[in-house]
């Protein structure tokens, strides 16, 4: 692609842009500073006379912010468009090696994964258990002679005795 870049005016804008919103932003810094010290009263008088040069500030500084993503999409647009032109550009492949090639990966796809998983040691080995025992699912005892298990702890239906 050759070295002259696209977007001429949109780069002009952002150019504009970006000197317009630096200036302002140096206006605005100094405008508010001049406010504060010239400004008689209180403290709060003070920052209402400074407060609209500081939006001014603020302002500039978002129009430098606009001008430099305004510059990075239209980088990326040419850029999109020089990988374009390249992979258009570029000789396609065989067909017998891409017909290899997705044979290839039917195959890979198709055969069963490595056993990648290295055998237990034997004395790491789950020792076999010599009496199977399941645990008890009975309702605890209570401890009082008068007291009653509540039936939510019992493994009996409710209103059976």
């Amino acid at each position: 692609m050759s070295e002259t870049k696209r977007y001429r005016s949109g780069r002009a804008i952002a150019i504009v842009l970006d000197k317009l919103g630096w200036l302002a932003a140096v206006a605005g810094v100094a405008l508010a500073a001049l406010a504060v010290v010239t400004a008689e009263g209180d403290w709060i008088a003070q920052l209402a006379a400074g407060l609209p040069a500081l939006i001014l500030s603020i302002t500039g500084l978002i129009a430098v912010t606009v001008a430099q993503l305004t510059r990075a999409a239209m980088d990326a647009a040419e850029a999109m468009r020089e990988v374009a032109t390249l992979t258009r550009d570029r000789p396609r492949a065989d067909l017998d090696a891409r017909t290899a090639l997705r044979a290839a990966a039917t195959h890979a796809a198709k055969a069963p994964p490595p056993d990648d998983i290295p055998a237990t040691p034997p004395s790491l080995s789950l020792r076999a258990k010599t009496e199977a025992t399941a645990p008890k699912l009975a309702a605890p005892k209570p401890q009082h002679k008068g007291a009653k298990v509540h039936p939510i702890f019992s493994a009996r239906p409710p209103g059976s005795s």
